[in-house]
């Protein structure tokens, strides 16, 4: 049997930082011992985005074909948009032993959850948070409405994740991005059994 593939879930809600830590923490371990999950979606490409850099963006038929052939360990709906994440993507990402740092959220880390033990991958999970105001700051909610939907929706979030039994750590995302990504990378490295 191959050895066990390694996979960092960052699962928090909306404003917490998560795709910043993953991109940081993703350059700060370097290519050799990390690398970001490349997922499927059948979303429009936004402003800027790459095809196979940030998503592999395919139509609806070929999504639909590619579950046919259980091509996804993971996948789900969002919207009118199907996102999933491949075997092959997952071996790209776990190559040469590298970590595979993804971004998820509650039902994303659930479905990788199980999945984890029939695709002999090693999961941990980290919760990113963040205080309401700095989420409110960083996503631009200026009104109090929006904020009180933002809390609403958060509250949700919590009380989902505190009903799992998968999480391997917690830190809150303050400060710089500096020193959020060493902290979160001496956590990595510790989780995973790796050198410093």
């Amino acid at each position: 049997m191959s050895a066990l593939r390694r996979v960092l879930a960052l699962v928090g809600p909306s404003g917490s930082g998560k795709s910043t830590l993953q991109s940081a923490l993703v350059r700060s371990m370097g290519a050799h011992r990390a690398a970001r999950l490349v997922t499927t979606t059948t979303r429009a490409p936004r402003k800027g985005e790459v095809d196979g850099r940030d998503y592999h963006f395919v139509t609806d038929d070929e999504f639909e074909r590619m579950k046919a052939a259980r091509e996804f360990f993971e996948h789900t709906q969002f919207g009118s948009a199907q996102y999933g994440a491949t075997h092959s993507a997952l071996n790209d990402a776990t190559a040469g032993g590298r970590v595979c740092v993804t971004v998820l959220d509650i039902k994303g880390s659930r479905a990788y959850q199980e999945a984890s033990d029939k695709n002999a991958f090693d999961l941990k999970t980290v919760v990113i948070s963040v205080d309401p105001d700095e989420i409110q700051r960083r996503l631009g909610l200026e009104d109090d409405s929006d904020m009180a939907q933002r809390l609403a929706r958060d509250q949700v979030f919590w009380s989902e994740f505190y009903a799992t039994d998968f999480l391997h750590g917690m830190m809150r995302n303050v400060g710089s991005i500096d020193e959020s990504v060493e902290y979160l990378e001496k956590m990595v490295l510790k989780m995973f059994g790796m050198e410093m």
